[in-house]
């Protein structure tokens, strides 16, 4: 599964052999520290490649183009999507500046050593994303870390003017834009999620031009 996985990932988003062994070294240095935290779910250990690797990866194509942004990936955990779009990044040289936050000090611990090890130019803060709201960026992420009122509810004090917002979502996402729909207006995007990675009908929400009611 491992190598299926490896193989499929490195062809789709034609990886060097450099970065692919900068992945590898990733991917065996997050199963390492599981053993010890509780990085991610134990139900997708034995399919990192796709589960994680893959699906942050499928976050940078919808940015494809976008030369030199600001971009901060909020409630990184253990890199997802964080890192991957860095490590990506740096494959395909784009120069964008990368910022991560993750409040959980363990995950962050994670996240500094990758950093390191791998040499990696990104900006990691040990801190909740309410606290950079002085900070301006040209796109926000965040997967996995909450439903999409809560999300934009962090982000309440940030300047979003100009700001892309890109949340991968599960298959409640028709729900959850109902809801944030009775607060704010802005202009949305729905990318479907690829079936070959996943099939549970989630997508990607892009939210543009967002404003207060």
């Amino acid at each position: 599964m491992k190598q299926k996985g490896a193989d499929f990932f490195r062809n789709r988003y034609n990886v060097s052999c450099e970065t692919f062994e900068k992945f590898n070294f990733f991917h065996d240095e997050l199963l390492l520290y599981q053993k010890r935290f509780n990085l991610i779910g134990s139900g997708t250990i034995e399919n990192i490649w796709i589960r994680h690797f893959a699906d942050s990866a499928e976050l940078l194509r919808n940015i494809q183009g976008l030369k030199s942004k600001k971009i901060l990936d909020f409630g990184t955990g253990a890199g997802f999507p964080g890192l991957v779009i860095v490590l990506l990044s740096e494959n395909h040289g784009l120069n964008h500046k990368i910022t991560l936050a993750e409040s959980n000090a363990k995950k962050y611990n994670f996240l500094k050593h990758i950093k390191k090890k791998l040499e990696l130019r990104v900006e990691i803060y040990n801190k909740r994303v309410e606290d950079l709201y002085n900070k301006s960026f040209d796109i926000i992420t965040a997967r996995a870390v909450a439903p999409l009122n809560k999300l934009l509810a962090y982000l309440e004090k940030f300047n979003l003017k100009n700001t892309r917002l890109i949340f991968p979502k599960g298959k409640s996402w028709e729900e959850e834009i109902k809801v944030i729909k009775n607060f704010w207006k802005f202009d949305e995007i729905i990318v479907k999620n690829n079936h070959e990675i996943d099939s549970s009908g989630g997508v990607v929400v892009i939210i543009k031009n967002l404003v207060k009611r």
